[in-house]
């Protein structure tokens, strides 16, 4: 049986050279494509795994990372680390089958080359237009109120971001309070890192 860790990183550098045709730029883990003068780039993630059949699983996730509120983000979680979409899905649910859907790879005689166009084509079909219809701060907060694209930890934090980006600091802080009554019985590390979000929240931007 073939290296399925060389055939994955044969198969990521297939898809990365697509990628860069379709504009876009590799950065750590995820490609970017950048959005012009939306102060937002593409996200793309490719959840690759050496599957116990034999074969190579690639889940490709596309989102939309919104920079002033990922910046705002890092600066107020105080982890210079994130590299995450502000809100994502899964491609398979944006195609018509919209389901979760996975490609599989496994070496020769299999045409992996002509999968993985496949799989780029999608991205490219149904993924780019996605991306592009999510550029804007106001689509974005509309998603994140309906937990659209996103998940419940996430929102808690990127929607009063959000928030406070679009000039609303009155909804910006009641969203954040309300979530802090809610954890009013917990002590734990997450609660306490929330809470402690929330109170940078409440005093950024004024005098120090």
């Amino acid at each position: 049986m073939r290296n399925l860790k060389a055939l994955r990183n044969e198969i990521l550098t297939l898809a990365g050279e697509s990628f860069q045709s379709l504009g876009f730029r590799k950065n750590k883990d995820v490609w970017l494509l950048p959005l012009g003068e939306m102060q937002a780039s593409g996200w793309l993630g490719l959840n690759a795994v050496n599957r116990r059949d034999g074969r190579v699983g690639i889940n490709p996730v596309v989102g939309v990372r919104n920079e002033q509120v990922e910046t705002m983000m890092k600066e107020l979680s105080g982890d210079p680390s994130i590299t995450a979409p502000t809100i994502s899905i899964s491609l398979g649910y944006l195609m018509p089958e919209a389901k979760y859907l996975e490609w599989l790879f496994e070496g020769a005689p299999f045409d992996y080359h002509s999968e993985c166009h496949r799989m780029v084509r999608a991205i490219e079909l149904y993924g780019i237009p996605f991306i592009r219809s999510k550029s804007h701060l106001e689509t974005i907060i509309g998603d994140l109120e309906q937990g659209r694209y996103t998940h419940n930890e996430s929102a808690a934090y990127r929607l009063p971001i959000a928030y406070t980006l679009s000039g609303d600091t009155n909804a910006a802080a009641a969203y954040a309070k309300q979530k802090v009554e809610g954890l009013s019985s917990r002590n734990d590390e997450a609660a306490r890192r929330y809470r402690d979000f929330v109170e940078r929240l409440l005093s950024y931007g004024q005098p120090k």
